[in-house]
């Protein structure tokens, strides 16, 4: 008997320490993003086995980010902290692997202390409460899925979502001896290696390249065109979120004559050099014509090396599913926060890529070649001059003129064309340049900048 109540023993204290498990109804988790109303979320770090950071400072969104919310290196344990806000009562932080069983831990929870407080209550939220979640992985071998998640009052379990990316991280460790290796790709030529072109790009290595390409903006307060460098200059003033439109699709819709698919692009990056009054990292919000509403579940951040040299920063939307659809607006708020009087940023190129890898790629061909390893397509079609045709001194049998079809009653297929066109540039980024002021002007008095040359 007394044996029993040991082993009884034994297994009540085993079970008051571990973790509570449960399953998700249907084997499926919906998103904070998808939550009906009001909540908030941000990761300031992530670490590593016995706490060892691997990003800080609040940075631990853009660092995931960075890396398409990948982790590579051979841990212990993979922990996120930070804090998450809603608008009834927050129940417990966990995790699930591997789309299977949810797992609450208590040491998880941390009460909200008042500046987080305060901020939740500024975002509508009455609730707040900090997380660590440790998620053990020492015995996994090959590539595992972990989703951090959150529970409120109302029985809901949601995945954590930052900036409408889910906190849904893969965590790739010790290799599995099962699994069949991924031969080595065989190198080519100088030409067949460059596999990282963007689809869609705009280069600013001539005046004027593109009509009114930053066409609004907030305390960005000059633009213009260096002939020396061949970049675009932004002018930046002492401001919290300095932001400019970025008159992509339209202008994509003129040069390569299609919209930006964000089903097929999923990362933004542009090419730049910062002065040395450069401020924090900044951000791209966006709107699409299957997602309208600017605000903070459509962006993503971005963040500088802290150098004078040329440099790729990434707007990484692979993991967005508000990212779909035709780009509608794309604001980049160039800085966070500028505490200098006045930083320069050069702008050497906007480009639209499929993955973050060839974006990377790409950034340091550019800086070991400039310009050149842009493909022809980067220039846009030259417009048709007056010049006047001279007629031939013998007119053969049959000969119509060159430029007399402009003169011609136009057939119905041209006419249909023309109709077609207009109709794109409607539905399409026709609007979008209407949007795009619009949304300034509902911020308050709408700035057009003048470009100039330097």
């Amino acid at each position: 008997m007394k044996k029993l109540l040991a082993l009884v023993l034994v297994i009540a204290m085993a079970i008051s320490v571990m973790p509570l498990v449960v399953f998700a109804d249907g084997g499926e988790l919906k998103s904070m993003s998808e939550y009906d109303g009001n909540n908030k979320c941000l990761i300031d770090a992530v670490l590593k086995n016995d706490g060892e950071f691997m990003s800080e400072n609040g940075n631990g969104f853009a660092w995931l980010n960075e890396r398409e919310f990948t982790i590579t290196e051979e841990l212990q344990v993979l922990s996120i902290s930070g804090w998450a806000a809603f608008d009834q009562e927050i129940k417990a932080y966990g995790y699930r692997l591997d789309g299977g069983e949810v797992v609450f831990i208590d040491e998880a929870f941390h009460v909200a202390d008042d500046a987080v407080q305060a901020a939740a209550e500024g975002m509508g939220c009455e609730y707040a409460a900090r997380y660590h979640i440790n998620v053990d992985v020492s015995g996994l071998k090959g590539k595992h899925v972990i989703d951090y998640v959150i529970k409120v009052a109302d029985g809901g379990v949601y995945i954590l979502n930052v900036s409408g990316i889910d906190v849904t991280v893969t965590y790739a460790g010790v290799e599995d001896p099962d699994a069949t290796p991924t031969p080595e790709p065989t190198a080519g030529s100088e030409t067949e290696e460059i596999t990282c072109l963007p689809g869609i790009f705009f280069t600013f290595d001539e005046e004027d390249k593109y009509e009114d390409f930053f066409i609004a903006g907030k305390e960005v307060e000059d633009i213009g065109w260096d002939p020396e460098k061949k970049c675009e200059l932004l002018v930046v003033t002492n401001s919290t979120d300095p932001y400019i439109t970025l008159n992509a699709p339209l202008a994509a819709f003129d040069v390569f004559d299609e919209d930006i698919d964000c089903g097929k692009y999923k990362v933004v990056s542009v090419g730049v050099k910062l002065d040395s009054n450069h401020g924090t990292g900044g951000q791209f919000y966006y709107t699409t014509d299957e997602n309208g509403e600017l605000g903070e579940t459509q962006v993503a951040t971005i963040n500088y090396k802290n150098t004078t040299d040329f440099q790729a920063v990434t707007a990484n939307f692979t993991k967005a599913k508000k990212w779909s659809g035709m780009l509608t607006i794309l604001r980049y708020d160039v800085f966070g926060k500028l505490e200098a009087d006045e930083s320069t940023v050069e702008v050497y190129y906007v480009a639209f890529f499929e993955t973050k890898a060839d974006a990377d790629e790409f950034g340091k061909l550019f800086a070991e070649r400039g310009y050149d390893i842009f493909p022809e397509v980067a220039t846009p079609t030259p417009k048709p001059t007056n010049t006047p045709t001279p007629t031939p001194t013998a007119t053969p049998e049959g000969y119509v003129e060159p430029g007399a079809e402009e003169t011609e009653v136009p057939t119905e297929t041209a006419e249909a064309g023309n109709e077609q066109k207009e109709e794109n540039k409607k539905s399409g980024c026709g609007s979008v340049l209407g949007g795009s002021i619009a949304l300034v002007a509902a911020a308050g008095a709408v700035l057009v900048i003048k470009r100039k040359k330097h």
